[in-house]
Parts: structure tokens; C-alpha cells; sequence
């Protein structure tokens, strides 16, 4: 069946690594919009001013909604592409330590080199799918 405990497991990761990715994506996308326009340097920003200074003139001019323009896209590519590093994380994690068990005893945990195998294999497969 589909809710088993692994699957349940992968299904909470897969929901923190979403949640966890539109948060920050939340709290840094001004910043981030802010240096964009600091690099590209065109009119009416096309004169040198302080970060902070021009994220605060942005807001006041503009409004916040100019700092957050183009989120929809961030949100939902950052957003499934944790969700699915997480649950594949999650997902190859159990495997070696079932491998593992089976070799060793049930008292076998994963050490980090098993750790970093199912980080590594969760970051390729989701680089392939997304």
C-alpha cells in the first residue's frame, strides 16, 4: 500500500523540503530582486546607491509588490525541486539502512558516507527530473 512508513516519511520530507524552500524564497526574494537591479543598472536605478538604501527607495516608490515580481516562478520551481530532493533524501536513506541491517544486524545505523551517498543520489535524480 501506498502509506506505508517509508512512503509517509518521504511524503513529510518532501513537505518540509517545500515548506522550508518557499519561506526562504519568501523572506530573501527582495534582496535578491534588489542586487538584480543593482547589476543590471538601468533607468531610474542607474545611479550607484547603498543596498539597503535602494531596497527601502524600491519599496517606498514602487511598492513591495515590485520587489516580490516574478515569485510565482521561484516558489514553484525552488519549491517541487526541494520537495522531491527531500523525499528521494528520505527515500535512499532508508534503502542503505535496510541494505545495511541486513549485513550487519538491526542495531546498524548509517554512518556519513552513507549519509552523503543518498544526498549525492537524491541531488542527481532530482536534477535529471526537474
Amino acid at each position: 500500500p501506498f502509506a506505508t512508513r517509508a512512503a509517509l516519511a518521504a511524503l513529510g520530507e518532501a513537505a518540509a523540503g517545500a515548506t522550508g524552500s518557499v519561506v526562504s524564497i519568501l523572506a530573501l526574494y527582495p534582496l535578491d530582486t534588489t542586487r538584480t537591479i543593482m547589476q543590471v543598472r538601468a533607468p531610474p536605478y542607474d545611479q550607484p546607491m547603498p543596498f539597503i538604501r535602494l531596497l527601502l527607495h524600491i519599496a517606498r516608490t514602487e511598492g513591495w509588490g515590485r520587489l516580490y515580481r516574478g515569485l510565482g516562478s521561484a516558489i514553484s520551481g525552488a519549491g517541487l525541486s526541494w520537495a522531491l530532493y527531500f523525499a528521494w533524501n528520505e527515500f535512499f536513506k532508508r534503502w542503505l539502512l535496510a541494505a545495511k541491517r541486513r549485513r550487519s544486524g538491526q542495531s546498524a545505523r548509517l554512518g556519513a558516507p552513507e549519509e552523503m551517498l543518498a544526498a549525492a543520489a537524491a541531488g542527481i535524480l532530482t536534477t535529471v527530473i526537474v
